[in-house]
């Protein structure tokens, strides 16, 4: 299960608007049956943004940028529940309230010139293993304040509305 919201850090919390920070913040639960390893998130910088250097972390511990500026997720990272701080590892547990839930953060800056309407989206991808069935499919974020399940989550820049039509 991985869920992906994002929250305005700057200004009015209800009102992204050019120049601001969005942060994102990605859980990462295995409410399978089977323990996961190798598991590993990626995420790339969304357009009309720039990634703010050194904000990534997993589990509240900083995560160093590969080069400066750069974001460590365009590669990839190995993820963990603070449980078991084992790289990649995630024990199978889908009982609310469990603690094998991986939590990354990062933020970026909304780019000055961009217009009222334009919709911010982002998505992340994990990717892993069973610890014996082996490689599973990637499996995109959700943004779990919608109802369609796999989502991107999508902020728009300026204080207008954000429609979804689904076919």
């Amino acid at each position: 299960q991985v869920q992906k919201i994002s929250t305005i850090m700057s200004g009015d919390p209800s009102v992204l608007m050019a120049g601001e920070t969005l942060r994102y913040t990605i859980t990462i639960k295995n409410i399978g049956n089977e323990d996961a390893v190798n598991v590993r998130l990626r995420d790339y910088t969304p357009a009309n943004t720039t990634y703010v250097a050194n904000s990534t972390t997993l589990n509240g511990n900083a995560v160093a940028d590969p080069s400066p500026g750069v974001n460590p997720l365009h590669t990839g990272i190995l993820v963990n529940a603070p449980e078991n701080t084992t790289a990649g590892y995630l024990r199978a547990d889908a009982t609310p309230g469990a603690n094998n839930v991986a939590t990354i953060i990062f933020d970026v800056v909304v780019d000055l010139n961009a217009m009222n309407g334009l919709i911010i989206e982002n998505q992340g991808f994990v990717s892993g293993s069973g610890a014996g069935s082996g490689s599973q499919p990637e499996q995109p974020s959700d943004d779990p304040n919608t109802a369609i399940p796999d989502d991107p989550t999508r902020n728009i820049v300026g204080n207008l509305p954000l429609l979804y039509a689904h076919k």
